[in-house]
């Protein structure tokens, strides 16, 4: 598995451990297949859709499925979001990386209206940081720095050479 890392991601973490949060992240999400199941299932919905509605252009079918699927979405993230904290955990890493990800998503995020949030493929970030936060108060033990003593970001990293 392999990820392209730019260097605004780097300078938007405020730590190693939060750019770790952030690949393990998508890592569960290749890891889980959640890209390959959305596919399947979009295809299942607009097949069965298709043929009860006979929409043949597909607009019907398309929308109706695009609904369908954010339960599924929703569901990807937070098992992603999950698997993200053990594998942090299993490597000892501080899931406060985590943590500290959400909350400054959240400051960054402007309350989206209520139809956006329906609309959203991601559960809103305070159900999230509130699920992580339960996760973590329920596992202890000294997590090992990535980095200590070093700058982030690396400045050599965020150049531009």
């Amino acid at each position: 598995m392999s990820f392209v890392v730019f260097r605004g991601l780097l300078e938007r973490t405020g730590s190693p451990e939060e750019l770790a949060a952030v690949l393990a992240h998508e890592a569960e999400h290749v890891i889980q297949r959640h890209a390959t199941r959305a596919i399947m299932r979009d295809l299942t919905w607009r097949a069965v859709l298709g043929l009860i509605a006979g929409d043949s252009q597909g607009v019907l079918v398309g929308l109706a499925g695009a609904l369908g699927e954010l339960r599924y979405r929703r569901q990807d993230e937070e098992a992603a979001d999950s698997g993200a904290l053990r594998t942090l955990q299993r490597a000892r890493l501080d899931p406060a990386g985590l943590l500290r990800l959400f909350r400054t998503l959240e400051k960054e995020s402007s309350e989206a209206p209520g139809v956006i949030r329906y609309l959203s493929t991601h559960p809103p970030l305070r159900q999230r940081l509130a699920r992580m936060e339960e996760l973590v108060a329920r596992e202890r033990y000294q997590p090992l720095p990535l980095l200590p003593a070093q700058p982030w970001p690396p400045r050599d990293l965020c150049r531009g050479r």
